[in-house]
């Protein structure tokens, strides 16, 4: 029974590895706030504050299923935030071209300290053996308590995996 325990252990062991691969994507986009906010310098309407958003992600692919941990910057117009999440990312097929669904939760800090989540849908273009380019758009929500900043609005990404 011992035996058959670490042959079933040892082949599952080996399946998993060898159906793994280290990924990474790197992008950068745009947050447009979709609700009128108060900042420290007055009354700002939607249209007038953006951030821009620049994330870095590593993690393992296994098929069409990625799972990382990622850190980025958001510039602000009068604020600054540096988010650290996990992502998950799957895609629907493995063909060239490849839509796909993407989900970033953790937490910021610094001026937009509190919790961090970025659902996203985009497409997958594989240009060249394991380097691809993307687009995709989501929601960004950051939920602040020190500012009185709502800082959650439409982003708009585009990147490329490696």
């Amino acid at each position: 029974m011992k035996r058959i325990t670490i042959l079933l252990t040892v082949s599952l062991f080996t399946i998993l590895c060898s159906a793994q691969s280290y990924k990474g994507f790197i992008e950068a986009g745009k947050t447009f706030f979709v609700e009128d906010t108060k900042t420290p310098y007055g009354k700002y309407e939607n249209s007038e504050l953006h951030t821009t958003d620049l994330m870095t992600t590593h993690g393992l692919q296994f098929n069409q299923l990625f799972v990382g941990m990622g850190a980025g910057v958001r510039l602000g117009d009068c604020f600054f935030g540096l988010p650290i999440y996990a992502n998950a990312r799957y895609s629907f097929t493995s063909k060239k071209v490849s839509p796909f669904a993407d989900a970033k939760v953790g937490y910021a800090f610094c001026d937009a300290k509190g919790f961090y989540a970025y659902p996203s849908v985009g497409v997958n273009w594989n240009c060249y053996k394991t380097l691809s380019i993307f687009l995709k758009a989501g929601y960004t929500y950051n939920q602040t308590k020190d500012l009185d900043i709502n800082m959650n609005g439409v982003t708009v990404m585009a990147g490329f995996s490696f």
